[in-house]
Formats: structure tokens, sequence, C-alpha cells
């Protein structure tokens, strides 16, 4: 195709490898004693295989290579790693060709850590002009952590949902973010751009009176099981209702009579036992919260959440 053939004269390969060298030292250094640092790529090249992974051996003795074939069930049709230069460790790697499994030529090598010889040992920083993440607001700082944690236990008991309690939280700007390690215990990461760690349960707003009021996040319906939602309903394969949530649209009363019954603003809607979207009843109108860029990935989704029960597709390929 004159596009890949474009694609690959602007971008050779030789231009990748220095930074994936980079990307894998600065994982390396985050690693403790017996942690797993897994290097996958989406080509067949060897310089970026498994040429890749013997020169960081090479510069790592601390890692060893894990055999990958192993971690999967037996005819999963994935291949070994070509010995390169002779190394027949390199067999160890793990290679997906179009003709043996779905997919469209992968490559995985398995890392694991022995000792400590470098783990967070002054990281070198890969681009100094990177832009870095936004640092997580302290308390008394704008929104405060305590006016957010009520606000987002009103809406939880509001709209029938799980309780708050057991889990980390902290602020990031005005999103609250739940997270089983506070960023304040996170190791050094410079040169690695991470835009926050943990999950974005929603934005929480404050009016001129000081109130805050929580708005969720939209993937707070496919972050969390089913149960979380006190108030929800399971959307029937093929339905106009199913349709239109897919494709962002509004709903009403009429698309979703069930939702007349429910007395909160918020309610879950699922397929399959899987959550798919937060809606809010406004009127006789729903809101539709389904992220915008799931839109026009609808059949996707719909596919791949039917294939893990019937194998069957429930909406048309033709109908998207």
């Amino acid at each position: 195709k004159p596009a890949s053939r474009l694609a690959r004269s602007e971008y050779p390969p030789e231009n990748f490898v220095p930074l994936q060298a980079e990307i894998l030292d600065a994982g390396a250094r985050l690693l403790k004693p017996g942690g797993v640092l897994v290097y996958s790529t989406c080509t067949f090249n060897l310089a970026e295989n498994e040429a890749q992974v013997l020169a960081f051996l090479e510069r790592h003795p601390d890692f060893e290579l894990d055999d990958g074939l192993p971690h999967f069930p037996a005819g999963s049709g994935l291949d070994r790693g070509f010995p390169y230069e002779g190394q027949e460790l390199l067999k160890r790697c793990l290679r997906i060709f179009p003709h043996h499994c779905e997919g469209e030529g992968h490559f995985a090598a398995r890392f694991i850590r022995r000792s400590a010889e470098t783990c967070l040992s002054s990281p070198r920083v890969l681009n100094s002009k990177a832009k870095r993440p936004k640092k997580a607001r302290k308390s008394g700082q704008g929104t405060n952590l305590k006016l957010a944690l009520e606000a987002y236990q009103n809406f939880l008991s509001q709209n029938h949902c799980g309780d708050a309690e057991g889990e980390s939280y902290f602020l990031l700007d005005d999103t609250l973010v739940e997270a089983q390690i506070p960023p304040e215990e996170l190791p050094k990461s410079a040169g690695i751009h991470c835009l926050h760690s943990g999950l974005s349960l929603g934005q929480v707003k404050i009016d001129r009176r000081g109130r805050a009021r929580f708005v969720p996040d939209p993937l707070l319906a496919l972050s969390k099981p089913i149960e979380f939602f006190g108030q929800r309903l399971e959307l029937k394969p093929a339905s106009d209702a199913l349709r239109k949530l897919l494709q962002g649209q509004t709903l009403s009363l009429e698309d979703l009579p069930e939702a007349a019954a429910f007395d909160a603003s918020y309610f879950l809607a699922s397929y399959r036992g899987f959550g798919l979207s937060l809606l809010k009843r406004e009127g006789s109108q729903i809101k539709n919260l389904f992220p915008a860029y799931f839109h026009g990935r609808a059949l996707d989704l719909v596919q791949i959440l039917a294939a893990g029960t019937s194998g069957e597709p429930s909406i048309e390929e033709d109908d998207e």
C-alpha cells in the first residue's frame, strides 16, 4: 500500500530502536527484585524484537528472560522467538503470526529482575522538555479532598450506589481519583510520562456558595462492577435503546419505560452483565453519558460483549 510505504520511509525501524531501548532502560529502573517487565511490539523486525531483547540483557545482567509460552494454554497459536545470532535463549520470546492466530504480527518478551542493582537509582531523563503531568492537589488548595469526598459520598447515596469507604483518593485539579497507591508514595519516574495513577471517578464542581457537586466520569460505568449501582437496566439485544446508547444519542422514557420507576437521577445501563454507560434522567429525557470516543465503534463493542457468551453478534454489521 502507498500509505504503508510512505510511513516506512518517514519512520524507518532504525529510528525506533534507540527510543525503545530508552523506554526499556527507564522501566528497568522502576522494578524491584522479582518484578516483571514485558516488552511488546507490533512488528516482525528483528532489530526491534530479538536484537533489542539481546541488547537489553547485555546492558542489564540483573534481568533474565522468562519463557513466555507456558503462560498461555496449549494450542493458542503462539510461536517462539527466533534464535538471533545463535542465541537459543531468545526462543523464550513470543511471536504472533497472523496465519497462526488472530493478530497482525506481534512480538513479546517477559523479563524478571533478579537483583536491586539499579532499581530506582538516579533515573535518566529521556526528554527534559517533555510535558510534565499535573500535580495532585493537596488539601486546602482550591477544592479540598474532604469536600470532594463528601460530594462523592452524597452522589453515591442519592443514586443508590456502593460505599466510598476502604479506598484511597486524591485530587488532580478538580478531578477525584481513586488509587491503590497515593501519588506521593509512587516511585520517582523521571522520563516516563504518566497522566495520573488511578481511576478517574469524576469532577467536583464548587458553586458560588462553596457547595460541592460531584459529576461522574463516563468511565465510572465501565470500571465498577454492575452490583455497585443500585439502580440499573439491562438492555435487550438489537433494541433501539441499545443502538441509540452506543451511538451517543439522547434517549427518552419511551425508549426505556422501566426508568420511570427509578427515584435516582443517575442509573446504569448494562448489556449481558457488562456496564455500558451511566444515564441521567431529566424529566422525560434521558441524558446519555456513553464515552464519546467509543461512538462509531458501537458494533465492535457489542460483538466483543456478545462473543463472551454466545459468540453471536447482536447487531448486524451493515446496520452501523
